[in-house]
């Protein structure tokens, strides 16, 4: 399985062929391994055997490269995905295109997180050329998702679109988010239109706004992470399953209205010096 949390090494050695075709297996090793990872050269040998086996790669003389045929069908089965969720009304359905405003609750901010996630690269698919504005008063979602936050970076860097993003702070944890955060967008902890909202999200794409909230007890608990963890070592020691982990009262609310979304962005606007 392709794009997974923690990638094979089959997954490791398609996706560097898919990026360069006529690579030796010692190239292979040399290239997987110089991105930190350690892995012999028989084990290479084996794992490419096997993806041969399995028509997926193909060797000519000492170089391997993907199989055509397989290259083909693995398109076939994205057109299939990109016709059933993003050409079809799926998209439509799951922003509530035909309503003004729609909230949603959630009682575990895991679920509300990547559902949140999946909302904004629906909207991202509606609007394309628009750029995301974002205030976040504290940046925690790499802490619980790392790996789905760093897929919807990556699809927000191929797509171009432009992110303003407005976080609530000069803290060790926001400060270091900024790590992980795509390189096409503006980025600012310092005080903000949004200060005094610390407890309320939002995200806005062309005439969609995103509003979050979460109930008093968590944005508590989540305070007190950002106050307590100062550095590395602190935030290796800290029980992140205490802030993410007991049931929540979450509010997600979706809503489509041109004026909201232009007196939200205005702000961002006016605050960048867009």
């Amino acid at each position: 399985m392709l794009l997974q949390k923690r990638p094979t090494i089959e997954e490791q050695i398609v996706k560097l062929l898919a990026k360069k075709s006529n690579l030796s297996a010692g190239q292979i090793l040399t290239i997987i391994n110089s991105q930190g990872l350690d892995y012999s050269q028989r084990g290479i040998y084996k794992e490419l055997a096997k993806l041969e086996e399995e028509g997926i790669v193909l060797k000519l003389k000492s170089s391997y490269s993907l199989h055509l045929s397989w290259v083909t069908n693995l398109l076939a089965f994205a057109d299939s995905a990109y016709d059933s969720y993003i050409k079809s009304k799926y998209i439509e359905e799951i922003i509530a295109l035909d309503d003004k405003k729609v909230t949603y609750t959630f009682n575990k901010v895991a679920r509300l997180d990547l559902f949140w996630i999946h909302l904004l690269s629906a909207i991202h698919q509606v609007h394309l050329q628009e750029p995301l504005f974002l205030w976040c008063p504290y940046q925690w979602f790499h802490l619980m998702h790392d790996h789905a936050v760093k897929l919807f970076f990556e699809a927000s860097d191929l797509s171009g679109v432009r992110r303003y993003h407005i976080i609530g702070g000069e803290n060790y944890l926001n400060k270091k988010s900024l790590e992980t955060l795509p390189k096409n967008g503006e980025y600012s902890l310092r005080e903000s239109p949004f200060s005094n909202e610390m407890n309320v999200y939002y995200s806005i794409i062309g005439d969609v706004s995103i509003t979050v909230r979460f109930d008093q007890a968590y944005n508590n608990r989540i305070e007190q992470m950002f106050a307590e963890v100062k550095s590395e070592k602190d935030l290796k020691a800290y029980d992140l399953n205490l802030v993410f982990g007991p049931n929540i009262k979450g509010r997600l609310t979706i809503e489509r209205n041109a004026g909201k979304a232009k007196r939200f962005k205005k702000k961002f606007v006016d605050f960048f010096g867009i």
